[in-house]
């Protein structure tokens, strides 16, 4: 991994600032990469789910035997991201069908994949259009699961 630096540059603090006027440095790492995210505090009790994706935002980095690693501190904040795509689903598991009763489907995506969605949500018109083949549908998740569905 390697690390651009930007020219040295002056900066003036204001009047009575301090050590506190120091430019805040935004760090986007290369896409697909993996941190360590250590979350302390409140941050810590902030419900998450695997493979949800999630923005965080003030936190203090540093380098560690085990590569860049981030803490969270007083400040930070988790922003829950949604992302809309479009998906071509290959079946559905539910329930009664091998699942727990759990109020949600498993729904199983033609490139192998499986979200889960909430049963209210699954249409019975997605059923005919898996029998004719895979259904496209137009998708809004958080994390694994589909939060809103339509074809």
């Amino acid at each position: 991994m390697t690390t651009k630096l930007s020219a040295v540059r002056k900066v003036e603090a204001g009047k009575g600032a301090g050590k506190e006027a120091v430019p805040p440095k935004k760090d986007h790492p290369a896409e697909k990469s993996t941190i360590t995210v250590s979350l302390w505090r409140e941050a810590a009790v902030e419900p998450l789910a695997i493979g949800e994706m999630v923005r965080v935002t003030h936190v203090r980095a540093s380098n560690t035997e085990y590569g860049v690693q981030v803490n969270s501190t007083n400040f930070t904040k988790i922003e829950k991201q949604l992302s809309h795509q479009e998906l071509e689903v290959a079946g559905v598991l539910k329930d009664g069908e091998g699942a727990a009763s759990s109020g949600f489907f498993q729904v199983l995506l033609a490139c192998g994949e499986t979200l889960m969605i909430d049963e209210g949500l699954w249409d019975p018109s997605f059923d005919a259009a898996i029998q004719e083949g895979i259904l496209k549908l137009r998708a809004e998740l958080e994390g694994k699961k589909i939060i809103k569905a339509a074809m």
